[in-house]
This record gives C-alpha cells, structure tokens and sequence, in this order.
C-alpha cells in the first residue's frame, strides 16, 4: 500500500506500507512488516529534501526483528531530466537496526 499526500505548498507526506508473506522473504516463520514514513520538503524545481525513516520487524518475534532506521536525503535537479541524490541512513532503534552509516549516492536520468 503507498499513499501520497500534499499537506501544505511544498510539503508532502509518502508512506508505503508491505507485508511479506512467502516464504522466500519470511524465512518460513511470521509476517515481515515494512513500513516507510517519508515527509518530502520542495524547496522549489531544483531541490528537494526527504527524511526517510524505515519500520521493519517479523510478527513472528515483534521486538527481536525490530529495525528503524532514519534516511535524510537530498535531490539536486540537474536539468534536463537528470537529479543527482545524496543521503545516509542510520540505525536508530530496535535489534535488528543498521549498526553502521550507510551513505548513498545516485545519478537518476527521466526517460
């Protein structure tokens, strides 16, 4: 499930919600629940700000799965279709939480 929502000019607020259901994903035991909660700033047409945070866990053991972890990120538009992204994302609660910062880099082209 996703859904989008404009609260103000220039604010917005994604979410998706997944479960994991097949055993390939599950391990064979529970639900896998991953769940993201992502307010958007848009500064105007050539930046945009993200803050990202990452819910997951196994319903199977709730609090031994637990992750959330937190992912600020920017959007540089380049032009002509082109937005470089740059972020991290760290581990903020839970047993199964990102033990080490991540940073990310992408290149993305609109075709």
């Amino acid at each position: 499930l996703m859904h989008a929502r404009e609260l103000t000019t220039g604010l917005l607020l994604n979410s998706q919600l997944q479960l994991g259901l097949l055993k390939g994903y599950n391990g064979g035991k529970g639900i896998v629940v991953d769940a993201l909660i992502e307010p958007v700033a848009i500064f105007n047409h050539k930046y945009s700000f993200y803050l990202d945070l990452f819910i997951n866990s196994n319903t199977d053991s709730f609090s031994d799965f637990l992750s959330v972890n937190l992912g600020p990120n920017l959007d540089i538009g380049l032009g002509d279709g082109n937005v470089f992204n740059i972020g991290f994302t760290l581990g903020l609660i839970g047993d199964a939480k990102q033990h080490k910062t991540g940073l990310t880099a992408i290149l993305l082209h609109d075709m």
